[in-house]
């Protein structure tokens, strides 16, 4: 039986936790595959559940090191050259 998509949003962000910047690139898979199991679930729902991720995305950007000097914050906040 596959696990919530609450739950793996819940276990793929780790509230609380500081992410070291060695761990940030498993934790950008872990979170890709939320992202896709959200893509799956019915449109209704996964409107909510992408509010609700993505909100929670940006909390957790306060806890991944940025010290290599690139930082998660920033980074969302600009737009893509065009």
């Amino acid at each position: 039986m596959s696990v919530p998509i609450e739950l793996a949003m819940e276990e793929a962000l780790r509230p609380g936790r500081y992410i070291s910047e060695h761990a940030s690139f498993s934790l950008v898979n872990e979170l890709e595959s939320v992202a896709a199991r959200i893509a799956e679930a019915h449109p209704e729902r996964a409107v909510g559940l992408y509010e609700t991720f993505i909100a929670a995305c940006y909390e957790k950007a306060d806890e991944v090191d940025d010290s290599s000097g690139f930082s998660a914050r920033s980074a969302a906040a600009c737009s893509p050259a065009g």
